[in-house]
């Protein structure tokens, strides 16, 4: 096939001028998933080096690059140069020597010293790139893929793989066949853990989601693979966008609470370590400023495997504060109900939790919302039930303050969030 040719003239060619310092050309993307396609695909391989390459290493390199490009598919090649000690201890992003993709040819004909004294840097996307060498990829030359490249952790390829699909309402008008597999791809790997290429993750969508959007899928699968150009209509791909970016936002959620609760599990098993926890974070609030100066507080009950509620009511009633906690009244609604002890509270089906007894005497004015939930992030992002109780609750309530208290292995860097989902304002571990 033409690309064997292609990548075997790259390669003769990089030998000579990298010679010892070459580890190896490793291949990803569409040849290695075995779904290349010369009119819509690009050639996509890694270079990597053991010690870092000369500026007159990187002309040389440049220059077979460049002398070879009407051999090229027209979506032409995909080049990174990277540090072994970078392949092996994999850092994100991670840094390169030099790059070129087509997106760069006219920057490299203006400049070609310039641009590769400056063409270096890290990328996100090398998380994608080294991921489907571990799992596909092919040694175009030089040592086994496990004696160079180490392992990558899921989230720096799930970052790198979403990226793709950061601008997607907008390049799915310019770059359809590429926006949609994309969506695909990334949804079929929330879902399902397997790293895909585009057109698998298509095949993959077309027989899992909603029947209403297949057509669309099918139709970039089909132009995928063929010469043909694919056509949409924008009202239709908006919501094609939409609905993708939704189902994708829930995956992430749903993996998120799977994540948390298994270790709330592992974590509920020392009962003396939780109570001490609890206690300590409630410490942490009482001592706050935030906490001082509310009169009314609002509080949810702590059901067995959350923050020990409790403990901060009683001490909110001695400390002379009004105190009130949730009474649900319907699906996503619940009233903010006064309580001077806790034994006026009773379990309610069908979970247990605990609700005032008599609640006629209602907080309106609230200046503490202490906001439960499974997954926090320290931007006051948060991950709850799902229910939706507290974002609705917190919107009603504008003027007062949010916090959440939580145990530290419930903080992690970046929560999923959706247009309705409210920022906490502080976040206690």
């Amino acid at each position: 096939m033409k690309y064997k040719v292609i990548l075997d003239n790259i390669t003769k060619e990089f030998r000579c001028i990298l010679r010892d310092n070459l580890t190896g050309i490793y291949v990803h993307g569409s040849i290695a998933f075995g779904c290349f396609n010369f009119k819509k695909s690009d050639i996509d391989f890694i270079v990597v080096v053991k010690d870092k390459i000369s500026q007159t290493e990187k002309m040389a390199l440049m220059k077979v690059i460049y002398d070879m490009q009407e051999s090229f598919p027209e979506k032409g090649i995909e080049m990174s140069v990277v540090l072994e000690e970078y392949c092996r201890n994999f850092k994100c992003p991670t840094p390169f020597e030099l790059h070129f993709s087509n997106m760069h040819l006219k920057r490299y004909e203006e400049d070609p010293d310039n641009y590769c004294r400056t063409m270096n840097g890290d990328d996100i996307d090398l998380a994608a790139h080294f991921t489907v060498i571990k799992e596909c990829g092919l040694v175009w030359y030089g040592k086994k893929i496990d004696d160079v490249f180490g392992d990558i952790p899921q989230k720096y390829y799930m970052d790198s793989i979403k990226d793709d699909i950061m601008e997607a309402e907008k390049t799915i008008i310019t770059e359809p066949i590429y926006t949609v597999l994309n969506l695909c791809r990334v949804l079929s790997y929330i879902k399902t853990g397997k790293v895909m290429s585009k057109q698998q993750g298509g095949i993959w969508a077309a027989d899992n989601l909603d029947e209403k959007y297949v057509h669309i899928i099918i139709q970039a699968l089909q132009c995928y693979g063929s010469d043909e150009e694919m056509f949409i209509d924008k009202k239709e791909s908006g919501e094609f966008c939409s609905f993708m970016f939704k189902q994708i936002l829930i995956e992430e959620k749903k993996n998120v609470r799977n994540i948390i609760k298994a270790k709330k599990e592992e974590f509920l098993g020392d009962v003396s370590r939780k109570e001490e926890y609890d206690r300590q974070l409630v410490y942490k609030l009482t001592s706050s400023d935030i906490y001082k100066k509310a009169e009314n507080i609002f509080c949810y009950i702590g059901m067995n495997d959350e923050i020990d509620t409790s403990i901060l009511i009683e001490k909110a009633i001695e400390d002379g504060k009004n105190i009130s906690v949730p009474k649900v009244t319907g699906k996503i609604t619940m009233d903010a109900v006064i309580i001077d002890s806790l034994a006026k509270l009773k379990p309610v089906k069908p979970y247990g939790i605990l609700e005032p007894i008599d609640d006629k005497d209602k907080m309106d004015k609230i200046d503490l919302i202490i906001v439960p939930g499974l997954a926090f992030d320290n931007q006051g992002g948060r991950v709850g039930h799902g229910a939706g109780y507290y974002d609705y609750f917190i919107k009603r309530h504008k003027e007062a303050h949010t916090v959440a208290l939580c145990y530290d292995f419930q903080v992690i860097d970046k929560v999923p969030e959706e247009e309705h989902d409210v920022k906490i304002e502080k976040i206690i571990y």
